[in-house]
């Protein structure tokens, strides 16, 4: 695998963690997605999870919003579904521990 695949793939991977834990998927469930996608490339490897934790902190990040933003956006959000920056970024915080967690697993 060259180095711009590895570095795709560890980004499919982070923002695999991220959305299934804004999809509530609990970190058992996100491990097994995650391993099935790494097996489909080549055999799991704590280097490649490593990176794909590393990954999420160069995600686009939640607009800064004021207080007041949060509130008047609030109702709206809720009536489409549209998760608030709070909730994306414990999704980001919870997918990239849940990375953190795997690669230890793993080996690394």
């Amino acid at each position: 695998m060259t180095d711009t695949q590895r570095r795709v793939v560890a980004e499919g991977i982070a923002a695999m963690a991220v959305t299934l834990a804004e999809m509530g998927a609990t970190e058992d469930e996100a491990r097994v997605k995650i391993l099935a996608m790494l097996q489909q490339v080549g055999p799991a490897d704590a280097e490649i999870v490593r990176e794909a934790a590393a990954c999420i902190g160069q995600m686009p990040q939640p607009l800064n919003e004021s207080a007041e933003e949060v509130e008047r956006a609030r109702p709206i959000r809720e009536m489409l579904g549209v998760t608030s920056a709070e909730e994306q970024l414990t999704a980001a915080l919870t997918g990239r521990e849940w990375l953190e967690h795997l690669a230890a697993d793993l080996g690394g």
